[in-house]
């Protein structure tokens, strides 16, 4: 079947046209970018330590969504999807380091990245769990 329908299983709406998902899947690592380079001052202090910070389940979220809007732009495989994994890893490198050189009160944390990679291998997971469900075999 055709890109875009896993957006259609998460989401409950039409599959969008590979165009659309590109744009969506660029908007979305846009505002990853925003929202972990707000500076440290800025953000409200949040305490939600039971099991895990806010912040690494924000960051684990954020890439859940980016690998899976980014593994609709093209005929996904295996490989890619692991490809992917490696692009939230460095992504995520890029993020703090760019955090620790020019972003006030924000640092570099390896906790943020593991975070973010694990959201990725979440979804690695979760769009290989789901796959059969929402591909027919023809």
């Amino acid at each position: 079947m055709k890109n875009g329908f896993f957006l259609y299983f998460m989401f409950g709406i039409l599959p969008f046209k590979q165009r659309e998902i590109i744009i969506l899947a660029i908007i979305w690592t846009h505002l990853i970018f925003y929202g972990c380079t707000i500076p440290g001052t800025e953000i409200p202090e949040v305490r939600f330590d039971f099991i895990i910070q806010l912040d690494k389940l924000v960051h684990a979220i954020f890439f859940f969504v980016f690998f899976l809007l980014w593994s609709c732009t093209r005929a996904y495989t295996r490989m890619f999807g692991l490809l992917l994994i490696l692009i939230s890893l460095l992504y995520g490198l890029f993020i703090e380091y760019y955090q620790f050189h020019f972003v006030d009160g924000r640092g570099f944390e390896i906790a943020d990245m593991l975070a973010d990679t694990l959201g990725a291998v979440i979804a690695f997971f979760t769009h290989a769990l789901l796959r059969p469900f929402y591909y027919k075999k023809d």
